[in-house]
């Protein structure tokens, strides 16, 4: 259960955020658009975990957090994210407007 400070508690599906670190090799699980487990390639990969880079967030449940990296260029993969809630707010942060 989250605490209601909890900053993914805030979110709205669509909202922007912004990578505070790189992402960790290895971290949460990546899923397909049709919700299936799978590997990026390791070159969109590399580009998706540097810090700062623009995300996007999809959805929540009780223990994850759905996000996806906004594209590069048109027809770019658009794949998932599956990040635990407890380390949400470690890696990500709202986007300044």
């Amino acid at each position: 259960m989250l605490a209601r400070s909890h900053p993914l508690l805030r979110l709205r599906r669509g909202a922007r955020l912004r990578l505070k670190c790189p992402l960790p090799a290895g971290f949460g699980t990546w899923l397909d658009a049709a919700g299936r487990p799978c590997a990026p390639s390791p070159l969109l990969l590399a580009g998706w975990a540097r810090a700062g880079r623009p995300w996007e967030f999809v959805a929540r449940a009780p223990a994850h957090a759905l996000v996806t990296p906004l594209p590069d260029w048109p027809g770019q993969p658009r794949l998932r994210l599956r990040v635990l809630a407890e380390a949400f707010a470690t890696l990500f942060a709202a986007a300044a407007a």
